[in-house]
């Protein structure tokens, strides 16, 4: 090697990471100055307190608090400068110019530290690549057992083959993958198949006299010194040079051990071996090896030279330290097996320490004289001349002897110095530094812990030595403060009293916050307050800290977690049982105490490690204090989720549930039944909870459904709730496959066995619910002409009382039947949900109201809630008046012919006009704030009494049920009233339906109370449309059903038009002008849809007919943007069902039903609007069939058109189709014949795109010869009608 280049190169690097520093203190300055606020603010309790916060449980809390701030604020010290080093071996001196090192080995219990095991570390020692005559490897068995000294001589024996053939430890060289170390040559492959067979001689031997030889555990503690120097004439106890040219020397040392001395463990067998190997080799470097810390890299030691003999380092640097890293931890590591200042402090392995550091002389220190050197380091003459920088020693059998009966004897340490805190007293406080390197292969590989157990009990040991210094007169925060530089104290005050600090702070705040939420006191700010989110913020701030680490370093999230778990269980036992430990120490309670860890591999308890699973195989000491704790913070969760959702429920307003039927026979008993038992089972406080059923045609089937209903929902709800079952309508829940409505109960025994019982109960309330429509009264003798009939449902309901403890845990069942009397008008549904509103005002009064059509029913029991997230929002609220659920249905099939989910209206519109004033009220599925009925502005004053009863009718308990203190109280009194409230008169004079409550102008009640009386007088709403549907209801699955729906709701929605309230007028200054828009929309689109399908369907065919051309010819530039125009707007169309979830087929299905609807429903709901507006046509309301037909639904499903309904909605369909089928073909024959395709290019694409979208319509005539067919003489009459067409169309445009 170049001696210059060697002087003039460095022999290592230091790497300072800038911006690594600037982020560690940037986030220190930042969680400094939040910590400051969140300890202001405990300290502010003190200064302001609480009467209601007792101050025991808050200092508690405070003091560990204060604990964990003051522990991470010496932590920081480790991130000030961080920084990484390099080292060039390549750049060392020549072999024969390295200095000499020994290496220290202790071992104990060849019990727990098996010896195979040490003796690898031995080998691996002998074998690291520095030259062999300077290397001396010390073995301390504190145990004095036979069966190590014989594995040394063993190794001897073997190690003469292994360190010429390798430089690593055996057992892990052979245990690696075959070819991890191959290198292809044949010589190698036989020569380490003969070290491998030495290999397992040397093992069995080892182990067999381990079985049979002495393990020293009857003199343990108890022994005389044995000092042997290990070579093939060792029993000599002599030394031949020439034997051991090529080995390093091997020194077995046993020291003296008597029970009446005390031996200071680790610590007193690594200064015996000091004192042995100083006059035995007296090497200025010392290596620190745990037994199983076998060298997994020979260069370690060239590494170390390359900071010790540093000229620049040298002088001041005490030791290398290494990381320790482990061969055994698995990928999970369950069990989680500070350079840039002054240097990392000695971690007990993996080190390369300097001789004369160990010995307490500080470095300005002038040599002393041979006495006082024996007052400080004993009597021996030999090792105090060892002392001196020129000593050379000489192993005769005179220094042997010497080394064995003096040096090695338990007495030897009496009136000495021999007792300074190595590392932080000895070293760091003396003056010297040390480095930390860290190459990307590990230097050294020992044997983690892979049991609890084992984890614990190291913990705990190291846990008290920290503490033993702690509470010492070498407390670094004393003694070390004028010391040593202000960070490195930092440093090491941090180790000394972590864990004290964790095993208070985790203890205090695993417990009292608990205890506290038991008893209801809260010792942290709540959400509202703005100290919550400094709590918030050092929580995260400090978790996502540790996380960036993890990550960092290359690890995982799982490991995160498993450190976070693994701290939180050494906190609250091992460093408990460790700090007790010390101080028990500290008070004379106990003497010192040590126990090895367990190396031996437990292989039942290594495969649970390996796989992830903790092993629990421990003292019950800390079994205990881990399950307490665990068990404690699992009944405080619980009680605090209790006490959460009983303090959210307490703090709930009330809701009450309105559900309108008005014909059991169209609206089948058992279906509405399903409805009301779903809406008991909302997931709501049942006493805020109140049902009203309102049953227009006051049938005795239906009152006595409900309470079968009552009944049945006793054992449903309960089992609902207890099972967290989502459908809450039975019929839907046993209808639907077995495992589809479980909710991860299916394996559940006593689940299977509850849900058999109900069910049960379920096929009695159908029975019982059928058997009294066939024979009960269906009210249709008497739907337009009853009393009022108003029923509290519950067991006595006959007595119709309500008695308090019955329905104690259920919802209020109401049953209303208003009067009517064919002299007084009902106004159809909008007059029963007034009587409801009436009646439930004087009964419960609830401040919101949830509306639903009698087969609409729960499908999650959230709904209720979600509606709350927006009703209770205080930025919403005040201007709120409902949330609106879409309308779904459970019966629609995937080709939806019908388009009955009304796709276009809940995925499209409402999501566009929920970011205006909100979307108007749909008739079903909406939470509405009762005040908002009332018609009184948002800035209006309370009004006296007498001017209430003049706009609400003579009620006075309804009128007091306006004023905000009213509380209703259900007795006789008020149940009588409400026959008042519930009769046909109630309403003359008063301002119902005209401002108060539901609107009576059209049938269209839900639009026009929406319009007129909510979004009119200022009021807003809420578009909500969750993943899961909140409600589902029955979608029409026939054509005459779907056309009736539509043709009612037209008329409705024109009634509105043609009044004083038509939005076109009443709105226009009233809603902000694209709100107004909306509302418009559906107003003028009936009759701009039937007029303009009824002229494109008829006028360009019959024009058609006649060789006349109403549109640009193809070769016109206005052809295109004609083309243009058609082309955006089914572009759009289809976009907008793509987006939405859907196909192009019910795109082609939504084109064809809005064609349909336009030339049927909005022509005959126009007509019938204009008959009622001119006094020729009284008001009507049809109610939509629910009874669903077999045969029809089987069609439907198939995608198949039902054409069972009136020829008034059949004739013009069909007329239509064959006059375009018609216009069709003669233009056709007009393009092939006269060659007029340039000219009737257009008008031939509208009759064919007629024809072809209404293609079931020609199959309806044609083809299909089932029941569900257009009859023939419809279609008769529609060739007639089409022909009429044609005659006229040629007269006209003759």
């Amino acid at each position: 090697m170049d001696q210059s280049s060697s002087t003039t190169s460095p022999m290592n690097l230091c790497h300072v990471n800038k911006l690594t520093i600037f982020i560690n203190r940037t986030y220190t300055a930042i969680h400094s100055l939040v910590l400051a606020f969140f300890l202001y603010y405990r300290a502010s309790f003190f200064f302001f307190h609480d009467t209601k916060t007792p101050p025991l449980p808050w200092l508690i809390v405070f003091a560990a608090e204060l604990t964990l701030p003051f522990h991470w604020l010496l932590s920081q010290a480790f991130y000030w400068r961080p920084v990484s080093r390099t080292v060039f071996p390549e750049r060392l001196p020549e072999d024969d110019k390295l200095p000499a090192v020994d290496v220290f080995i202790c071992t104990a219990d060849p019990e727990k530290e098996p010896p195979v095991e040490v003796m690898n570390t031995l080998i691996s020692a002998m074998a690291l690549d520095y030259p062999p005559e300077k290397l001396h490897v010390y073995l301390s068995d504190d145990g004095g057992a036979d069966v190590t000294l014989h594995g040394m001589r063993e190794v001897w024996t073997f190690a003469k083959r292994w360190i010429p053939f390798c430089k690593r430890s055996p057992k892990a060289y052979f245990s690696a993958a075959e070819d991890e170390n191959e290198d292809g040559d044949t010589n190698f492959i036989q020569e380490r198949q003969i070290v491998e067979e030495k290999y397992e001689v040397f093992k069995e031997r080892v182990r067999e006299y381990e079985k049979h030889g002495d393990t020293g555990r009857s003199k343990r503690r108890d022994h005389p010194a044995v000092i042997e120097v290990i070579q093939d004439s060792s029993r000599n106890h002599g030394f031949e040079e020439n034997e051991a040219k090529n080995m390093p020397l091997l020194v077995y040392v046993s020291r003296e051990k008597r029970p009446s001395h005390a031996h200071h463990f680790k610590a007193g067998a690594l200064n015996v071996l000091l004192r042995v190997s100083g006059v035995i080799s007296n090497s200025p470097f010392i290596l620190g090896l745990d037994c199983d810390m076998f060298c997994n890299d020979p260069s370690s030691a060239r590494q170390a030279m390359c900071f010790h003999l540093d000229p620049k380092l040298s002088p001041s640097l005490a030791l290398v330290q290494f990381p320790q890293k482990f061969h055994n931890i698995s990928k999970n590591d369950i069990y989680d097996s500070f350079d840039g200042l002054q240097g990392p402090c000695v971690s007990g392995t993996g080190y390369y320490i300097k001789r004369l550091s160990l010995y307490g002389r500080s470095l300005k220190d002038d040599q002393k004289d041979l006495m006082e050197l024996r007052q400080s380091f004993g009597s021996s003459n030999e090792f105090a001349k060892s002392l001196d920088g020129n000593y050379k020693p000489d192993m005769k059998m005179a220094q042997l002897a010497e080394t064995q009966q003096q040096l090695a004897s338990c007495t030897y340490e009496d009136g000495t110095k021999w007792d300074y805190f190595t590392g932080f007293a000895s070293l760091h406080c003396k003056g010297w530094n040390s480095v930390y390197c860290d190459p990307p292969r590990p230097q050294f590989l020992g044997s983690g812990t892979t049991n609890l157990n084992d984890f614990l009990v190291q913990g705990t040991r190291w846990s008290s030595g920290l503490v033993d210094v702690a509470i010492s007169k070498y407390c670094p925060l004393i003694y070390g403060l004028f010391k040593m530089s202000f960070l490195e104290c930092m440093c090491y005050a941090w180790l000394a009293i972590f864990p004290i600090c964790y095993f208070f702070s985790l203890w205090c705040l695993a417990t009292i916050p608990q205890l506290c939420l038991l008893n209801g006191i809260s010792l942290y700010p709540e959400v509202s307050n703005s100290y919550f989110w400094i709590f918030s913020f050092v929580f995260l701030s400090s978790v996502f800290r540790h996380l960036s680490e993890v990550l960092t370093t290359g690890e995982s999230l799982q490991h995160w977690i498993y450190e976070q778990r693994i701290w939180m269980m050494k906190s609250v036992t091992s460093q408990f049982y460790g700090s007790l430990d010390a101080f028990m120490k500290k008070f004379g309670l106990r003497e010192a105490s040590f126990f090895p860890t367990n190396k031996v591999d437990d292989v039942e308890q290594f495969k649970r490690y390996n796989a992830g699973i903790f092993d629990f195989q421990t003292s019950a000491l800390f079994l205990v204090p881990l399950a307490s704790l665990f068990i404690l913070n699992m009944a405080s969760l619980c009680v605090g989720i209790a006490r959460v959702r009983l303090l959210e429920d307490d703090k709930l307003p009330s809701v009450d549930v309105f559900i309108c039927t008005a014909d059991p026979e169209k609206e089948p008993v058992l279906q509405v039944m399903n409805t009301v038992i779903s809406a008991m089972a909302l997931d709501y406080p049942p006493e805020k909870l109140h049902v009203y059923l309102s049953d227009d045609g006051g049938a005795d089937v239906t009152l006595n459904g409900m309470r079968e209903a009552w009944t049945f929902a006793k054992r449903w709800i309960p089992f609902c709730k207890r099972y967290k079952i989502k459908c809450r309508s039975p019929k839907a829940y046993f209808s639907a496959a077995e495992d589809e409505n479980e909710d991860g109960n299916l394996g559940d025994t006593d689940f299977i066995q509850e849900r058999k019982i109900v069910q049960e109960n379920y096929e009695v309330l159908q029975e019982r619910v059928r058997e009294y429509a066939r024979h009960g009264d269906s009210g249709s003798s008497k739907r337009r002409d009853h009393s009022a009939v108003i029923e509290v449902i519950q067991e006595s309901s006959r007595n119709h009382g309500l008695e308090e403890n019955e329905a104690k845990n259920m919802p209020l069942l109401v049953y209303v039947s208003r009067e009517k009397r064919p002299s007084h008008a009902t106004h159809f549904k909008a007059g029963a949900l007034n009587v409801l509103l009436r009646v439930s005002g004087v009964l419960n009064n609830s401040p919101f109201i949830l509306g639903l059509d009698c087969d609409m029913y729960c499908n999650d029991p959230s709904s209720a809630r979600q509606a709350m997230c927006f009703l209770l929002d205080p930025k919403l609220s005040p201007s709120l008046a409902f949330v609106q659920f879409p309308q779904k249905f459970h019966n629609v099939s995937k080709k939806d012919i019908y388009d009955s989910q009304l796709r276009s209206i809940f995925s499209v519109q409402w999501q566009g006009i929920d970011g205006l004033q909100g979307p108007g009220v749909c008739g079903s599925g909406y939470y509405l704030k009762r005040l908002s009925l009332y018609g009184r502005s948002l800035n209006d004053d309370h009004k006296d009494l007498m001017e209430l009863r003049q706009s609400f009718g003579p009620s006075n308990e309804f009128v007091k049920s306006l004023l905000r203190n009213y509380k209703p109280d259900m007795k006789m009194k008020q149940l009588a009233e409400t026959q008042q409230l519930a009769s046909c008169t109630y309403e003359d004079g008063t301002k119902w339906g005209e401002e108060a409550g539901f609107l009576y102008a059209t049938i269209a009640e839900d639009y026009f109370t929406g319009f007129a009386s909510l979004h009119c007088q200022g009021w807003k709403s809420v578009y909500c449309d969750p993943p899961r549907p909140q409600f589902l209801g029955s979608g029409t699955t026939n054509l005459n059903d779907y056309l009736v729906h539509v043709r009612r709701w037209t008329s409705g929605v024109l009634d509105i038009a043609f009044s004083k309230y038509s939005p076109l007028i009443h709105g226009i200054f009233k809603l902000p002008f694209l709100q107004y828009m909306c509302y418009a929309s559906p107003l003028i689109s009936p009759i701009c849809q039937f007029f303009s399908l009824w002229c494109l369907a008829t006028i360009p065919q019959l024009c058609l007919l006649n060789g006349i051309s109403l549109y640009p010819e193809v070769s016109s530039s206005y052809f295109w943007i004609f083309t243009f125009v058609f082309l955006s707007i089914v572009s759009r169309h289809l976009y907008e069902v793509i987006t939405t979830g859907a196909s192009l087929r019910n795109w082609i299905y939504e084109q064809r039903i809005w064609m349909m609807t336009a030339v049927t429903c909005h022509l005959y709901g126009s007509l019938d609007a204009f008959m009622k507006k001119l006094g020729l046509s009284e008001v009507s309301f049809t109610l939509t069939n629910k009874v669903d037909d077999d045969e029809q639904l089987k069609r439907y499903n198939a995608g198949v058109f039902d054409f069972q309904t009136s020829a008034l909605f059949l004739v013009p369909m069909a007329s239509l189709v064959i006059l375009n089928m018609v216009s069709f073909c003669v233009g056709i024959a007009r393009v092939v014949f006269l060659g007029e395709l340039e000219k009737l290019f257009i008008p031939v694409f509208i009759a064919f795109y007629v024809v072809v979208l209404n293609y079931p319509i020609i199959e309806g005539m044609l083809i299909r010869k089932d029941n569900g067919r257009i009859p023939p003489s419809v279609t008769v009459l529609s060739a007639t009608a089409s022909i009429i067409f044609c005659l006229l169309g040629s007269i006209i445009f003759m």
